[in-house]
């Protein structure tokens, strides 16, 4: 029996700032103190990124985190779509009661007085009257937000804006959208392989 051989070579990689080893050995405790599965984190300083990755995607599917794994964000990312809606309202971008169709005229609810009357402050105080744990699809393409606030026109209204408070994710979307709008659409771009 005969045997081939090959000799492949890569280029070298660049050695680890020291910052880029102390995120990532940060990164590597904090993991196993709070026994989390995997964790990634970036930090951007002026034109400089710093990504560390740690642990699997998941105990049940144990894929090792990368720099291009996608987690799930969940009721975090409200505190970020707040913060930045209270920010346009002190630039007086937008204000907490301008309806949603003033900067979204083609946004449609099931019910056409509740969407000529939801307002910006409904939908970040959960009072915006319809079932807010809504599972569309909308993709991962730079047109998702817009895709999953165009799905909501067939959503049903519960009760009035303003009648009570629900909880309600799509309502965020909603709200998501309004700031894509207002400052302009971020594209994300996945990174280079």
């Amino acid at each position: 029996m005969t045997g081939t051989s090959c000799l492949v070579t890569f280029p070298a990689m660049p050695p680890k700032s020291r910052a880029q080893v102390e995120l990532q050995e940060l990164l590597d405790d904090a993991r196993a103190r709070h026994k989390v599965p995997g964790a990634a984190v970036g930090v951007l300083v002026g034109d400089r990124e710093l990504v560390a990755t740690s642990g699997v995607t998941s105990v049940d599917d144990p894929l090792t985190v990368d720099d291009t794994t996608l987690f799930m964000v969940g009721s975090t990312s409200k505190t970020f779509t707040a913060t930045a809606l209270m920010r346009l309202a002190d630039m007086r971008e937008l204000a907490l009661d301008d309806t949603v169709i003033t900067h979204l005229p083609q946004f449609r609810l099931g019910d056409r007085a509740a969407t000529r009357a939801l307002t910006l402050r409904h939908l970040v105080t959960h009072t915006g009257g319809w079932d807010g744990d809504i599972d569309l699809d909308a993709g991962w393409r730079d047109d998702a937000l817009a895709r999953y606030v165009d799905a909501l026109r067939e959503q049903p209204q519960d009760f009035a804006p303003g009648a009570m408070w629900a909880y309600n994710n799509a309502g965020f979307c909603v709200l998501g959208r309004v700031i894509e709008v207002v400052t302009g659409p971020v594209r994300w771009h996945p990174p280079a392989a």
